[in-house]
């Protein structure tokens, strides 16, 4: 088992050397978006793991939005507004969530990554570089 875990393991490490940043960053949202969906089910029995998922979720929307104000960043100045914005609405569903107060649903912050992650598959060359 553990030379199955470690050819896996050497694997990935070099699928993410080749892989384009429009890879690595809809792969990052998948797995964000696995962790959303299996801890909010159990968040009554482990809700630090639900936190943490939000956490990285939300820390992932705030990198994307540092990233689209760069001068060097060379996507449409709509698309970066719009990705701006939703790293907005993604952080105050987030601290809707996490303070317990609302009936806010992840599923919205699940939806949105998924939007994206459609988007930067789309956009992905198809050797993945």
């Amino acid at each position: 088992m553990a030379t199955i875990a470690a050819a896996s393991n050497a694997y990935h490490h070099a699928k993410r050397a080749i892989a384009g940043p429009r890879t690595i960053e809809a792969s990052a949202f998948e797995r964000i978006n696995g962790d959303l969906d299996r801890t909010s089910k159990s968040s009554d029995r482990n809700y630090p793991a639900y936190i943490e998922a939000l956490s990285r979720n939300v820390s992932m929307w705030t990198v994307l939005a540092s990233d689209v104000v760069r001068d060097e960043n060379g996507l449409p100045i709509e698309l970066k507004a719009k990705i701006f914005n939703l790293a907005g609405f993604v952080r105050k569903q987030t601290q809707q969530l996490m303070s317990g107060k609302t009936k806010a649903d992840v599923r919205i912050l699940t939806e949105i990554n998924r939007n994206m992650i459609a988007g930067l598959r789309l956009a992905a060359p198809k050797d993945g570089v």
